[in-house]
């Protein structure tokens, strides 16, 4: 898969997690205590890699993973990686929330590891949280979906179909959908051409715009991560369907390794 890593990782046993999180969070709330729960996440960041980096432990800050497929690639950077195989995300935010567990878990798929650590400075003593994973690059390359048949559909809909067909053969699936959803409209014409505002009709009149990425003038593409109800968003997707003047909204949904590829008509 072309995941791309700075530097080489090497993945730390669970007990060795362990000792890492141990001591890396005891220099977190010595900064905690020292210079109070007020600071910005960069603060935060540089003064852990410093006390870590004097403890004894080898950080690399701002670990680049690259992830690329022909001419679209996306690099994330993680806070800081700690001893080539233990990444911690720094936060100062009212609490950690499932966005940052998401990221994390984006981290563990792209360096290829199994735990992380969310340290949260803000709150009046360091929230510190685990992230997990049995995932492997292995097992994220077992996706799986029943596209529907090509016939009848025109040339920019089998276009996309193969595209996500060859991205999810490169990278597997479980990566954060944000990012196949940038890739696909990369493939489909670029941000520029495919996002675009289509009007909105109610009671009789126009009632507004909505931006949406179109793969044709009358062809809407949706991209999202339902795992529960997605009838429920299939019901959605229709409603908004009925309020435009299109013929169908392409729908891809991520539902873990599982994925769905429909095509919602009026």
């Amino acid at each position: 898969m072309p995941i791309h890593c700075a530097s080489p990782v090497v993945p730390s046993s669970k007990g060795r997690f362990h000792e890492i999180d141990s001591l890396v969070t005891g220099h977190a709330f010595g900064i905690h205590n020292e210079f109070g729960r007020l600071l910005d996440e960069r603060a935060y960041q540089a003064a852990l890699a410093s006390r870590c980096r004097s403890s004894g432990l080898v950080v690399e800050s701002e670990f680049r993973i690259r992830v690329q497929f022909e001419d679209f690639l996306k690099d994330y950077f993680v806070d800081l990686l700690i001893e080539a195989g233990t990444p911690v995300e720094v936060k100062a935010a009212e609490k950690l929330s499932a966005a940052h567990r998401a990221q994390m878990m984006n981290y563990l798929f792209g360096l290829d590891v199994r735990h992380g650590t969310l340290l949260n400075f803000r709150p009046a003593s360091v929230e510190r949280e685990f992230v997990s994973t049995t995932h492997t690059r292995s097992t994220r390359g077992a996706w799986s979906w029943h596209p529907p048949s090509s016939a009848g559909h025109c040339a920019e809909v089998q276009g996309l179909q193969a595209a996500l067909a060859a991205i999810l053969e490169d990278w597997g699936a479980l990566l954060e959908v944000s990012l196949y959803r940038e890739a696909l409209i990369h493939f489909t014409g670029g941000a520029e051409r495919v996002l675009r505002p289509v009007s909105l009709n109610f009671g009789g009149g126009l009632a507004g715009e909505q931006t949406l990425a179109l793969i044709t003038e009358d062809i809407a593409l949706a991209v999202t991560g339902v795992t529960r109800s997605p009838g429920a968003m299939r019901d959605h997707l229709q409603r908004l369907l009925r309020l435009t003047n299109l013929r169908s909204i392409l729908w891809v949904n991520f539902n873990q390794a599982l994925v769905g590829f429909e095509e919602l008509f009026r």
